[in-house]
This record gives C-alpha cells, sequence and structure tokens, in this order.
C-alpha cells in the first residue's frame, strides 16, 4: 500500500490548509492500519465465529471503552507493554485505565517470552 510512502501521517498537522489532502491522508492512514491489524491478528481469531476490526484515532482509552459500549463488545483484548515504575506514572497505561473502567471483560497480554529473550541475547 502507498499511502505511508506518499506523505507522513505524523506530519497530519502540516495539512492543516489543505482539507483533501489531509482527509485522504487520513483514510489512508485507517484503511493501512486495518491491513496491519488484520494480518496481525489473523493467526489468532482465524478459527473464532465472529470477529470485527476497529480503527479509529482519538485518545485511545476513550475510543476503546466508547467503541466497546457502543458495539457491545463481548471481551476487550489488549497488549500491554509492560512498563513499570516511573515509566508508566509518565507516559500513562492505557490498558490499565481500560482494565478499571471497562464494563465488559479485558484480557491483557504481554509480549511474549521469546521475543524478551532474543531482545536480551542480541544486547549481549
Amino acid at each position: 500500500m502507498s499511502s505511508l510512502t506518499e506523505t507522513d501521517p505524523a506530519l497530519i498537522e502540516m495539512y492543516q490548509n489543505e482539507p483533501a489532502k489531509r482527509a485522504k491522508v487520513l483514510r489512508r492512514t485507517a484503511e493501512h492500519s486495518e491491513v496491519l491489524l488484520k494480518q496481525f491478528c489473523h493467526p489468532w481469531v482465524e478459527k473464532l465465529p465472529k470477529v470485527r476490526y476497529l480503527v479509529a484515532s482519538g485518545n485511545a482509552f476513550e475510543q476503546i471503552l466508547d467503541t466497546a459500549e457502543d458495539q457491545r463488545i463481548d471481551l476487550i483484548v489488549l497488549a500491554s507493554h509492560g512498563r513499570t515504575g516511573v515509566k508508566r506514572l509518565l507516559i500513562g497505561n492505557v490498558a490499565e485505565k481500560v482494565v478499571r473502567h471497562a464494563t465488559s471483560p479485558v484480557l491483557t497480554v504481554k509480549p511474549r517470552a521469546v521475543n524478551r529473550r532474543s531482545k536480551v541475547t542480541a544486547a549481549n
């Protein structure tokens, strides 16, 4: 997909005065995000009877809770970076906020131990 090579969505504010270009960048970024989401999730959800992929922008915590309520979601599954201490205080923790405030069950998933071990091995 060429959307991310045409313009960098991180620089979206540059298109403040170009509404058509801004809309195009946002639309293509959302489309690309959905493709990446499906590629990432497919191996784990391919045999489940009903899976919906939703891509939204805005405050992650608010979007997750609003969407879960609006769509009557049965289970929210979130990846967690596993940050602790000062990093968690400074950066915040979307998964923790969702767990505390969601009305439906929340499953948090940490990165695989294999990935962490390979990073440690590569660093040494």
